[in-house]
């Protein structure tokens, strides 16, 4: 018995040893021969007790061997039971491995892919801060523009006749549209009055020489009366036309002087309106540069706080437009990175589970070989443990 246990012993550190093999080889160890001693008796004793010892000898033989038969047996039938366990527990780790063959190549993926967001993150950050400090930027134009609004209300506010500055401007324009008709009118009416002041001055003359023709014409008639004593009713009727013409030239003398003092006068009042209407329109030419100069300032502020407006409300809208893609990007990048962090959780629950199925498939003696399966895990993939543990972590 002690033989048969010895051997048992040796065939289970055989499979221990050998267990990676798929056909070990069972090395049954021949039994030790019982060594026989023969006494040699005395051949004196009888010879009927010779028979009984070889038939319990025979007997003891049988039942040993029939021992060793059964033991045989039993061990051949637990080396076909361990072998099948061996076989299944290698097509399991083959399956194993052929699945796990896929894995790196997935976390090689996932781990660029994690590095590509990263780097998109970076951008993204990046952008962020480019948009912030545009937005601060943006900001601060708006305010100052808003302060320079309200400086330009408050000013409006102060001084209301600007509101009216274009309507002044137009009535002043119509003012002077009108003064300048007046002016052409006066200066037609000066021409007139010069006109007139030539013909009265013409006849004027012309009524001198009249007169001294008439003066010469009574001296020759005064002398020849005299001389020779006419009659008195000529002298009566020369005194008669003599007296007419006086009151004929007294009357028009009076007349053309009335005349030329109302032309005088008119001359006067219209150049005192011409001097006046030159002082108007020189008031109002100053008046209107100024109100020119304004306007024009005006108009250029208002004109740069257009295009500012123009420029500002453009960038508004590009920002806006910029700020909506990116929000569309980074939307498009949660999406990926929950998609691929449901990916990593459902690699990490199947490398768990695969993990497990090794972890309970394995027989709880073979230690060994369960690390030995893990090492050739690792080498066949390419990829040592600790860095599918860290992949795994991450």
């Amino acid at each position: 018995m002690e033989n048969n246990s010895k051997e048992l012993y040796a065939l289970l550190e055989m499979y221990n040893s050998d267990s990676a093999s798929d056909n070990p080889e069972l090395v049954v160890f021949p039994q030790k021969k019982k060594r026989l001693t023969k006494h040699r008796r005395k051949r004196v004793s009888s010879h009927g007790v010779a028979p009984q010892v070889c038939g319990g000898r025979t007997v003891s033989l049988t039942l040993a061997l029939s021992l060793l038969l059964c033991w045989l047996l039993t061990l051949t039938w637990l080396a076909v039971v361990l072998n099948a366990q061996i076989q299944h527990i290698d097509s399991t780790v083959q399956s194993v491995v052929a699945g796990s063959q896929g894995v790196p190549e997935a976390l090689q993926k996932c781990h660029s892919m994690s590095k590509q967001l990263q780097q998109n993150q970076t951008a993204l950050f990046l952008k962020l801060d480019l948009l912030t400090s545009q937005l601060n930027n943006f900001t601060t134009q708006v305010t100052t523009i808003s302060g320079s609004l309200s400086r330009v209300e408050q000013r409006f506010k102060a001084s209301p006749e600007l509101i009216k500055v274009p309507h002044d401007l137009d009535t002043l324009t119509g003012n002077i549209a009108s003064l300048g008709s007046q002016l052409q009118d006066l200066v037609g009416t000066v021409a007139q009055l010069k006109d007139t002041d030539a013909k009265l001055s013409d006849t004027a003359k012309s009524l001198q020489t009249n007169i001294t023709s008439l003066r010469q014409e009574m001296l020759s008639l005064s002398a020849p009366v005299a001389a020779n004593l006419t009659p008195t009713v000529d002298i009566q009727a020369i005194n008669t036309t003599i007296n007419t013409l006086r009151t004929n030239l007294s009357l028009i003398n009076d007349t053309l002087s009335k005349k030329i003092q109302w032309a005088q006068d008119d001359q006067a009042n219209q150049y005192k309106l011409i001097v006046s209407l030159q002082e108007r329109n020189e008031n109002v030419s100053t008046r209107v540069t100024s109100l020119q100069n304004e306007c024009s300032s005006q108009g250029t502020q208002l004109t740069a706080l257009n295009t500012t407006v123009d420029k500002l409300s453009s960038q508004v809208s590009k920002q806006e437009e910029h700020w909506n893609q990116v929000s569309g990007k980074v939307t498009e990048l949660s999406s990926v990175c929950s998609e691929l962090r449901n990916n990593n959780s459902q690699l990490s629950e199947q490398l768990d589970n695969m993990k497990r199925a090794l972890i309970v498939e394995s027989p709880p003696r073979t230690t060994t070989d369960t690390s030995a399966t893990g090492d050739n895990l690792n080498t066949t993939t390419g990829i040592p443990a600790s860095v599918n543990a860290s992949e795994h972590k991450s």
